[in-house]
């Protein structure tokens, strides 16, 4: 409110995740998933993440255009799950 500073985000390599998820928003309006490649950015690649695999896209549809009902949510753990299923995770 009024004229107070923005909160400022960390960087991710202030964060350095050891998974990191990436949601591509524009997933949701071209209905189509980018190549993995082209999202790894090097601040993507500094991570210990990027480092240990486990960087994972998920879909952007159900994250940024639904309306977030139990069936969403669903949908949205299920996404996560698929994914570190993949990895190995059991």
């Amino acid at each position: 409110p009024g004229n107070q500073p923005r909160p400022q985000v960390p960087a991710l390599g202030q964060i350095n995740p050891d998974y990191l998820f990436i949601i591509d928003r524009a997933t949701g309006i071209k209905g189509t998933m980018p190549n993995k490649e082209d999202l790894l950015t090097d601040d993507v690649k500094a991570t210990a993440a990027f480092k240990s695999g486990k960087v994972f896209l998920l879909p952007g549809n159900i994250w940024y255009l639904s309306g977030g009902g139990l069936v969403s949510v669903e949908k949205q753990i299920t996404d996560i799950g698929e994914q570190l299923m993949e990895y190995g995770f059991k």
